[in-house]
């Protein structure tokens, strides 16, 4: 299971769900992935048999789980006709689970009038429907449809595949978060929070990274006093990222300020 699908999960876990994500990025089996993990995690939630959970996972790789919906087509384009077909199913109370799950694997393909019919699916969505739109930026996509999905920017895969490339500087840095503020003044901080509010790629990676190493840190201090702290600066990290991707407020001075405040607290 992949770091952004254990995200997503926590994200559930606490209650922050949200009922639309769009998965951004060129990897599609990356995000094909996730998406499937994340279906067998809603759809097989309150079985604890592992063979029947495969079982699950086995019916929505077949297409075949009654509660699972991949909206695809043939067509150069997903027309509305598509959309009106999956509103029908999706209106309709779940078979066997308490949820369902739609997939739109290429959402960059819904034509004006397919993309104006899943929005209002998006404005009145079923309590127990959760989609999953894949595309390949947030320029594929009408901005009305992005406004009300929880974006989510899958990392340039060839950057972390690199092992023999040399980290940036703030990677090195961020290796000892623990002590960050022995190891970066803030001086620094605010040096490359200009820095990364002008290159999205970066921010991206950088994103990835300090949100696998705040997982190790809670991994680490789950019994420990510091565990609140970690916990509200990852969920803090992951609403920072959304918001930015989003284009909520200022850049710059979200990182500063989230930076700022991500240190060791004093016991």
């Amino acid at each position: 299971m992949s770091l952004l699908t254990e995200r997503i999960i926590e994200m559930h876990k606490k209650g922050r769900l949200h009922h639309a994500f769009l998965f951004l990025g060129l990897d599609t089996e990356l995000k094909a992935r996730c998406v499937l993990d994340l279906a067998v995690y809603l759809l097989a939630l309150e079985e604890k048999d592992p063979e029947r959970k495969q079982k699950v996972a086995s019916k929505i790789i077949n297409l075949s789980h009654p509660d699972f919906y991949c909206l695809q087509s043939e067509a150069a384009q997903i027309k509305v006709d598509d959309v009106r077909e999956f509103s029908k199913w999706a209106h309709r109370s779940p078979i066997e689970n308490a949820s369902k799950v739609l997939s739109i694997p290429e959402a960059e393909r819904l034509n004006p009038a397919a993309s104006n019919a899943l929005l209002k699916i998006l404005e009145e969505p079923p309590s127990y429907l959760t989609l999953f739109l894949s595309a390949p930026n947030e320029s594929s996509m009408l901005k009305t449809i992005t406004s009300r999905c929880f974006s989510v920017q899958f990392p340039n895969v060839h950057f972390f595949q690199e092992q023999e490339k040399e980290p940036p500087f703030w990677g090195q840095a961020l290796e000892h978060i623990n002590d960050l503020d022995q190891k970066v003044s803030a001086k620094e901080i605010l040096d490359f929070s200009q820095s990364f509010s002008k290159d999205r790629e970066e921010l991206r990676e950088f994103f990835f990274f300090l949100q696998k190493k705040l997982r190790q840190i809670l991994q680490a201090h789950r019994d420990s006093s510091l565990f609140y702290h970690w916990e509200t600066q990852y969920v803090q990290c992951l609403e920072l990222e959304s918001s930015i991707y989003h284009r909520y407020g200022n850049i710059q001075l979200g990182l500063e300020n989230f930076l700022l405040h991500l240190r060791k607290p004093q016991l």
